[in-house]
Order: C-alpha cells, then sequence, then structure tokens
C-alpha cells in the first residue's frame, strides 16, 4: 500500500494506491484534482485499467458507479443526482448508450434498443431491436426452440415494410409487406430459393 500527499497537520491524505503482492495496483481511493469528488477506482488484475469506479460530491448528493471492459470503454453507469433523480445506462460495443433507465421527478421511463425474450430453457424466442444499419429502424425476430430464425418483422422508413418467413435452413420462405409508395406485395420463394409468387407481378 502506498500513500501520497500526506498533511501532517490536517492528517489528510489525498490518494491511497492498494496493491496486490506482484505489485500492481488494484485499487485507488482518492479526491479529484479539485478535492471536490472522492473516487474509488477498482483496477483489474492483468490490464491495470479501471474495472469499476465510483465516484461522490463534496455534498454527498451526486454519486455513480461505471463499470468498463479489458480496454477501458464503459459498460454500465448507475448515477444519482440530487438525491432523486437516477440514470442507469448500458453501451453497445463502441461505447455508444443502447439503452437505460430513469426516474426523475418520480416520472420513470425504461429505454433500450434490444430485448430478448427466452423460454424456460433459456433459448432466445423473440428479439425486439433498432436496426443500428438502418437508420434505428425497428425489427422484430422469432425463433423456433433451436434458436432458428423463423419470422421476422421489420419497419423501414425508406423502404418496404413487413413480414419475412424463414425455413429451417433460415433461406427466405416468404415476403408480405408494403412498398413506401402505400402498395402491397407478396413475395413466395421455393426451396431452391426461386420466386414463385409476385403481387404485383414484377
Amino acid at each position: 500500500m502506498s500513500i501520497d500527499n500526506i498533511e501532517a497537520d490536517n492528517i489528510a491524505v489525498n490518494n491511497i494506491d492498494i496493491v496486490d503482492k506482484s505489485g500492481k495496483r488494484r485499487m485507488k481511493i482518492g479526491m479529484s484534482a479539485d478535492q471536490k469528488i472522492s473516487i474509488i477506482s477498482i483496477f483489474g488484475k492483468e490490464s491495470g485499467i479501471p474495472a469499476i469506479l465510483l465516484n461522490s460530491d463534496i455534498t454527498g448528493t451526486n454519486s455513480a458507479i461505471a463499470f468498463y471492459d479489458s480496454k477501458s470503454r464503459p459498460k454500465y453507469t448507475v448515477k444519482v443526482e440530487n438525491d432523486t433523480n437516477c440514470y442507469t445506462f448500458q453501451y453497445d460495443k463502441n461505447g455508444k448508450v443502447s439503452g437505460g433507465y430513469f426516474n426523475i421527478g418520480g416520472i420513470s421511463s425504461i429505454y433500450t434498443s434490444r430485448i430478448h425474450l427466452t423460454d424456460s430453457a433459456n433459448v432466445n424466442r423473440t428479439v425486439i431491436a433498432l436496426d443500428e444499419k438502418d437508420n434505428y429502424n425497428p425489427f422484430i425476430l422469432f425463433a423456433d426452440s433451436k434458436s432458428k430464425i423463423r419470422s421476422k418483422w421489420y419497419y423501414s422508413s425508406n423502404g418496404p415494410s413487413g413480414f419475412a418467413l424463414f425455413n429451417e435452413k433460415q433461406q427466405n420462405q416468404g415476403l408480405f409487406g408494403v412498398l413506401p409508395n402505400g402498395n402491397t406485395f407478396v413475395t413466395l420463394y421455393d426451396s431452391l430459393g426461386n420466386k414463385q409468387i409476385l403481387m404485383p407481378k414484377q
């Protein structure tokens, strides 16, 4: 253990480092440079990058805890603001917020870009999500007991929207939907992927 910046008169300690037997820092307890925020950092055994970070301001009304991956990217954060407002954020692999929960002034809301529903065998059966590659348009996937996608509902703000059906080999069997101009369409495929029925005709 190492202790920095000791003021003998006030017996004030600004930073305490706790290390393991190999000399690697595993925890740091200290204050921010302006002395307004107390900080506790917990480090991973291998990388030396903070895995968990806790902090609280001098008033005690604002505090937060954050969890990081091995590349120091945030994964989850939980924050309390002014003793009443609460926030929880989860992040995708790029460090962007992908969902969370907040309670502000007694009004609560949950938001996320992806929800997985599983059956009693813990198999993914339904996925409700936003498509990051298509302007975050919503879609829903339905899977069988083997977690194979059998149907998909999708919406596109600049393309066709509707249902897609798949066989056990994940081949497209049919499309039913609405075109951007408002016209409906139906397309069916055989086992080889050849179009069999088209409406309207193409």
